[in-house]
C-alpha cells in the first residue's frame, strides 16, 4: 500500500510546488515588464481625493483616539509609468507628545479588516529614516538603505506604536523637527528610484515626457515577487480597536471604493506592461534553448532542430502580423515539449485583423511546404542528392505541423478562428466548444500514448470552472446589452464600467481576484464588436480555403504526375527518409568507431590481475553490441593468447577459445571453419576436465554455451543429444525462470517433436511452464502465454484439438495503441483456434475465428492520413485470405468463396507470375502460379503451414 500511496503523494506535492512556481514566475515576468518613474506627491484637499476618502476615514478615528492629529493629505503619482493609472492618496498625522508621524495609505493587498496600512515614521538629522509597519512587509518597492523598516506584527495599534518608539529610541542620532521632517519626506519620492539604481535594484530604461523611466533588475524582481506572495499568504492583522471601530456601513462603502480603485488600477497596469528589448530576446533565447533540450531528449537533435525551425517560422508569422496591425507588447517564446506562442494586445482590433493574425502563423509555412512539394514533383532533380532527404523531411514537418494547427480545436489557431467567427456571439457555445476540445486533446493523448497531450488536456480540464464563469458573465453581458459608454475613450473609464457590471448581485459570490481575471477575459469582447455577417462570410471562406489547401494541391499534383506525387510525399513522411536525414557521414562514422575502440582499449589497460579476464569479456560484449566485428576479432585473439600457456587449463582460456571461435565465424577474412571447430573442441575439453573435478555454475554455463555453439554444426542425432545436455546443464546451474533455461527446454522440445517424440516434447514444455515464477509482471505473463501457445501447437500437431483449446492463452483484446507485433499475435491466436475448430469439425466456430482474423488490420504506416496522401494502403494477409476462403467453402458458401478467390487472384497473380508473357485471353485458364506457402518441420506451426499449403494448392492450383 505504501508503495502505491507514496508516489501519488509525491506527485501531488510536485504539482502543488509546480503551480506555486508558475505563479511566482508569472509575477516576476510582469514586474520585469513594469515601467517605473518617480512617485511624486502633491498636497491635495481631502474632498478632492474622491471615494478613496472612505478608506482613509477608517483609520482617522483610530489615530485620533491615540492622540494623533490630522495634518494634511496628498496625492501620489503611481509608481507605474502607465497611462490611465489613477494617482494614489494618503493622509498625514502627527503626535506631538511622542514626536511621531503617521501616514495612512490604502493597503496594497486588500482584506475586509485591512483596507489601509499605517506607517509610523521619524526622520533624523543624518537623513536616516525609521519606519514601522504592521504586517505589510510585502511592500512591492524595496526601500533605500537609509530607511530602516520594521514590522511590528502587533495585535493592535497601541502595540504597533510601542514597537516603533522602541526602535526609534534605539538610534542615537538627533531627530528632525516636525516641519523639517515633513519637508524631507516630501522630497523622498523624487530620490527613491535614483537611490535604488545606485543599489542595483533598478536600472534606467529610457525617457518619457522628459523624465527618466526605470525597470526592475531580475534579482530585485524575484525578491519583490517573493515578498508579494509571502505577504498575500499572511493572515491580516486587525488594526482597529473595538472602541473606535467603524460601522458596517462604513466598512462596506470603503470596501467597494477600494475594490473599484484596485480593479481599475490593476487592469490599466496589466494593459500598459511592455517588455524591454533585452527581456524579449532573453525570453526567446532561454525558452528556445529549453525547447531544444527537451526536444533532443524526445525526438533527437535532428528532430528537435527541425521542429524548432518550423515553430520559429510559424510564430514569426504571428509576430509580423501583430507588429503590422499595431499590437502592443508583442513577444515570441517557446513552450518546451509543446510548441510556441506569440503574445500581444490590441483589444480594439477588428475581427478581420484578429483573423489575419491567427492565419499568419500556419499559412505561410504551409504554402511554403506545398510549393516545395510541387517543385519536387515538377523538377525532381532540383536538389542535390545529399540534401534531398533532409529537405523533404523539413517540408513534411512544416506541412504537417502547420496544417494540424489549423484544425478547429482550442487552443490551436484553427480553434481561435472558429471561436472568433462562429461562436463570438454565443457564450455558452464557446464553453461547449472548449469541452469538446478538452475531450479531443485528452482522447488523442491516450490514443497515441502522448504524455504531452495528456498533460495539456488535464491543464485545460482544471481551467474549465473558470471558463464556465467567463461564459456566465459573457452571457449576462450579452443579455443585458452592456456596452462601453460612448464617451469612454480611455481604458480606465472602460474598466470602471466593467467593474460596475461585475458588481451585480449575480456575481457577488465571486472573489475579487476571480472577477478581475474574468474582466481581463471579457475586455476584448467588451471593447470590440463581434463580426458581422459579411466579415463572418469572408473569414469562414478564407479559413476553409487554408484548411483545404493541402488537399487541393495534392489533387492537382496527382492529376498531373501521380507517381512523382506519391514518391515525394512518401519520402517526406517515411521512416527511411528520417533515417537518411540522421545518418552520419562516413567520416563521422569512422571517428565514432575509433572513439569506441580507444575507450575499450583504455578500459582493458586498467584491468589487471583476476579482473583481466572479465575486462576482456566486457570489451568483447561491447564490441559486439556496437557492431564492430573486426575489433571483436582482435580482442578475442588477444584474450586467447593471454589466457594460454600456464593458464590454459582455466575456464578463462575456455571462454577465450569460444569467444575466438565466435569471432572467426563472423569475420569476413576467409578463415576456414575448421579452426573454429578446433577452438570449440579445445574449449569443451578444458571445461569437461574442470567439471570432472566438481560442477560449478560458471563451468556448467560455459559448457552449455559451447554445446549451443556446436548444435548447428552437428547431424540430427547429435543435435538432439546436445540439446538434452544443454537443458540438463542449465537446469543444474540456473535459477528457475531464467530465460536461458526456458529457451533450452523449448529448443529441446522442438527437436523432440521433429523426432516424433511428442510425449517427451510436451513434458519439456510443461517443465518450462513449471519453472516460470508466478505471473506477477507483464514480462512473466508474456513468457507464460508464449509457452502455452507452443504447447497448444504441439497438441494440434498430434491431433489433440480439444486439449489444445484448454491450454490456449486468453485471446488478446484489440488495443487503441496496437502495434504490428500485437496484430500478428492476434492473427496467430485466431488461426490456432480456427485450426482447432477445423480439426473438431466445428465449422461455425471456425468461420467465426476466420472472420475475426480478417478484421485484424494494420495500415502500412499506422497513419490513415499519410497512407492516403502517399498512396499506401493495407494489403490483405495471405494466410488470412486462404483461411477465410477455405472456411466459406466448408460451410457451404461457395459463391462468396469464389468471389473472394477471384479478387485474391488479381492481387496475388502479378507478384507470382513465372514470366511477363501475355496471357491468352481466349481461354479461361488462369496463369501458372508458384506456391508461396512452405512447411518448416522445425516450426511449432507446421500443422498450420501444412494445412494452408494444401488449401493454397487446391484453391490457386499453384505449383510447388
Amino acid at each position: 500500500m505504501a508503495n502505491e500511496v507514496l508516489p501519488f503523494i509525491a506527485l501531488l506535492v510536485a504539482l502543488f510546488a509546480g503551480l506555486h512556481l508558475a505563479a511566482l514566475i508569472l509575477v516576476v515576468s510582469r514586474l520585469l515588464r513594469l515601467p517605473l518613474w518617480a512617485p511624486l506627491s502633491v498636497p491635495a484637499a481631502r474632498e478632492k481625493l474622491g471615494e478613496m476618502v472612505q478608506v482613509l476615514d477608517l483609520a482617522r478615528a483610530l489615530l485620533e483616539h491615540h492622540g494623533f492629529r490630522y495634518q494634511h493629505s496628498q496625492q501620489v503619482r503611481s509608481l507605474a509609468a502607465i497611462d490611465g493609472v489613477s494617482p494614489g492618496c494618503c493622509d498625514f498625522y502627527y503626535h506631538a507628545g511622542h514626536d511621531v508621524h503617521a501616514q495612512v495609505n490604502p493597503a496594497e493587498i486588500a482584506t475586509v479588516t485591512g483596507l489601509f496600512s499605517i506607517h509610523l515614521w521619524n526622520v533624523h538629522v543624518d537623513d536616516s529614516v525609521v519606519v514601522t509597519v504592521n504586517g505589510v512587509l510585502h511592500a512591492l518597492t524595496q526601500a533605500p538603505r537609509r530607511i530602516r523598516i520594521g514590522d511590528a506584527r502587533a495585535a493592535d495599534f497601541a502595540a504597533h506604536l510601542a514597537a516603533h518608539l522602541a526602535a526609534r529610541d534605539a538610534i542615537a542620532a538627533q531627530r528632525c523637527s516636525c516641519d523639517d521632517a515633513i519637508l524631507r519626506a516630501a522630497a523622498f519620492g523624487a530620490r527613491l528610484l535614483p537611490e535604488l539604481q545606485e543599489q542595483g535594484v533598478v536600472y534606467q530604461r529610457g525617457m518619457r515626457e522628459g523624465e527618466a523611466v526605470y525597470a526592475y533588475r531580475f534579482k530585485a524582481a524575484v525578491a519583490a515577487a517573493w515578498r508579494l506572495r509571502r505577504g498575500a499568504a499572511r493572515k491580516a492583522i486587525k488594526p482597529i480597536a473595538e472602541a473606535v471601530a467603524p460601522t458596517p456601513e462604513q466598512v462596506a462603502g470603503a470596501q467597494q471604493a477600494y475594490e473599484r480603485n484596485a480593479f481599475v488600477r490593476t487592469l490599466c497596469t496589466l494593459r500598459g506592461l511592455s517588455a524591454p528589448r533585452w527581456f524579449r530576446w532573453t525570453t526567446f533565447a532561454f525558452s528556445g534553448a529549453a525547447f531544444l533540450a527537451l526536444g533532443a531528449w524526445l525526438w533527437g537533435w535532428a528532430g528537435a532542430l527541425t521542429i524548432g525551425a518550423v515553430i520559429a517560422v510559424h510564430e514569426g508569422g504571428h509576430w509580423l502580423a501583430m507588429k503590422l496591425a499595431g499590437f502592443r507588447d508583442v513577444q515570441v517564446f517557446f513552450v518546451p515539449g509543446m510548441g510556441g506562442a506569440t503574445s500581444g494586445e490590441k483589444h480594439e482590433a477588428t475581427p478581420l485583423t484578429h483573423l489575419l493574425v491567427y492565419l499568419a502563423g500556419p499559412v505561410p509555412g504551409m504554402l511554403l511546404a506545398l510549393a516545395g512539394f510541387a517543385l519536387t514533383v515538377v523538377h525532381p532533380d532540383w536538389l542535390a542528392p545529399a540534401w534531398h532527404a533532409r529537405v523533404m523531411i523539413v517540408l513534411g514537418a512544416t506541412l504537417f505541423i502547420n496544417w494540424i494547427n489549423l484544425l478547429p480545436v482550442l487552443p490551436l489557431d484553427g480553434g481561435r478562428v472558429i471561436e472568433l467567427l462562429v461562436i463570438a456571439r454565443l457564450p455558452w457555445m464557446r464553453l461547449v466548444f472548449m469541452l469538446a476540445s478538452v475531450g479531443l486533446i485528452l482522447g488523442a493523448g491516450f490514443a497515441l500514448g502522448d504524455n504531452v497531450l495528456r498533460g495539456f488536456g488535464v491543464l485545460m480540464l482544471i481551467g474549465l470552472p473558470q471558463q464556465y464563469r467567463i461564459a456566465k458573465a459573457a452571457a449576462a453581458l450579452k443579455r443585458e446589452k452592456w456596452s462601453t459608454p460612448a464617451h469612454a475613450s480611455d481604458h480606465a473609464t472602460q474598466a470602471t464600467h466593467l467593474y460596475d457590471f461585475l458588481s451585480q448581485t449575480e456575481f457577488k459570490g465571486w472573489k475579487f481576484q476571480t472577477r478581475l481575471s474574468i474582466a481581463r477575459a471579457l475586455m476584448p469582447r467588451f471593447l470590440a464588436s463581434p463580426p458581422n455577417w459579411k466579415e463572418g462570410l469572408i473569414g469562414a471562406s478564407a479559413y476553409l480555403a487554408c484548411l483545404l489547401a493541402p488537399a487541393i494541391v495534392w489533387c492537382a499534383l496527382m492529376i498531373g504526375a501521380p507517381d512523382e506525387t506519391r514518391a515525394a510525399f512518401a519520402r517526406a513522411f517515411s521512416s527511411r527518409a528520417t533515417a537518411a536525414y540522421t545518418k552520419p557521414t562516413p567520416a563521422q562514422l569512422a571517428a565514432q568507431v575509433q572513439t569506441q575502440r580507444n575507450r575499450r582499449a583504455h578500459q582493458l589497460a586498467r584491468a589487471v590481475g583476476p579482473a583481466r579476464a572479465q575486462g576482456f569479456r566486457d570489451a568483447l560484449d561491447d564490441a559486439y553490441e556496437e557492431g564492430d566485428d573486426y575489433d571483436a576479432l582482435c580482442l578475442a585473439r588477444l584474450y586467447y593468447k593471454e589466457t594460454g600457456g600456464a593458464d590454459a587449463h582455466l575456464s578463462a582460456h575456455a571462454d577465450a577459445a569460444l569467444a575466438l571461435s565466435d569471432a572467426l565465424d563472423v569475420d569476413e577474412h576467409g578463415v576456414p571453419d575448421t579452426q573454429s571447430a578446433a577452438l570449440r573442441a579445445e574449449a569443451e575439453q578444458i571445461v569437461r576436465a574442470r567439471l570432472a573435478a566438481g560442477v560449478t555454475r560458471a563451468d556448467a554455463t560455459l559448457l552449455a554455451r559451447i554445446r549451443n555453439a556446436r548444435v548447428a554444426r552437428s547431424d540430427s542425432a547429435a543435435t538432439l543429444a546436445m540439446l538434452r545436455e544443454i537443458a540438463q546443464l542449465y537446469a543444474t546451474c540456473m535459477e528457475k525462470g531464467d530465460d536461458q533455461l526456458i529457451d533450452a527446454r523449448t529448443a529441446l522440445a522442438q527437436a523432440l517433436l521433429r523426432f516424433g517424440q511428442t510425449e517427451q516434447a510436451e513434458r519439456e514444455l510443461r517443465a518450462a511452464i513449471t519453472d516460470l515464477p508466478p505471473a506477477s509482471d507483464a514480462d512473466t505473463r508474456a513468457k507464460a502465454d508464449r509457452l502455452a501457445t507452443d504447447l497448444a501447437w504441439l497438441m494440434l500437431a498430434s491431433g489433440r484439438a480439444q486439449k489444445a483449446m484448454e491450454v490456449m492463452p486468453p485471446l488478446a483484446a484489440a488495443s487503441s495503441q496496437h502495434t504490428r507485433g500485437d496484430d500478428n499475435a492476434r492473427r496467430e491466436s485466431h488461426a490456432m483456434r480456427w485450426l482447432a475448430a477445423r480439426q473438431l469439425g466445428d465449422m461455425p466456430a471456425a468461420l467465426q475465428q476466420a472472420r475475426a482474423m480478417g478484421e485484424v488490420h494494420t495500415p502500412a504506416s499506422g497513419n490513415a492520413l499519410l497512407n492516403f496522401l502517399t498512396g499506401r494502403s493495407e494489403s490483405p494477409d495471405f494466410r488470412t485470405e486462404l483461411i477465410i476462403i477455405d472456411t466459406q467453402r466448408a460451410t457451404g458458401d461457395a459463391a462468396a468463396a469464389d468471389i473472394r478467390l477471384a479478387r485474391f487472384r488479381k492481387m496475388y497473380a502479378p507478384a507470382n507470375a513465372p514470366s511477363k508473357a501475355p496471357t491468352n485471353t481466349r481461354t479461361s485458364a488462369p496463369p501458372a502460379l508458384a506456391c508461396r506457402m512452405h512447411v518448416s518441420a522445425s516450426n511449432w506451426r507446421a500443422p498450420l503451414q501444412q494445412t494452408l499449403a494444401d488449401i493454397e494448392r487446391r484453391e490457386l492450383r499453384c505449383t510447388p
